[in-house]
């Protein structure tokens, strides 16, 4: 029996797959860019929480601005967020 791979018709016998080493190498660096980027924008984000915390939050502590129990919440759990939660 022949078996082909659905991604680019690379054709097999006697061995039976869905994708050929080929595209599961390409589709696994797809993902670890997409992993990588994904890296990218959480550490920008935090970056600019962190930020924002210290200019608004810390430096204010005796009179802080006024935020919403959404927002401050919000931002206490990105402050906190752990990279050793992701597991790329």
């Amino acid at each position: 029996m022949i078996f082909q791979c659905t991604e680019c018709g690379y054709e097999q016998r006697n061995e039976e797959f869905n994708l050929c080493p080929v595209c599961v190498a390409s589709e696994k660096a797809e993902l670890e860019a997409s992993a990588a980027e994904a890296h990218l924008h959480i550490d920008a984000v935090n970056e600019a929480i962190r930020n924002f915390h210290k200019k608004h939050i810390a430096v204010n502590a005796e009179s802080p601005i006024e935020l919403s129990a959404e927002v401050r919440a919000l931002l206490d759990l990105m402050m906190n967020w752990e990279a050793d939660q992701c597991p790329f």
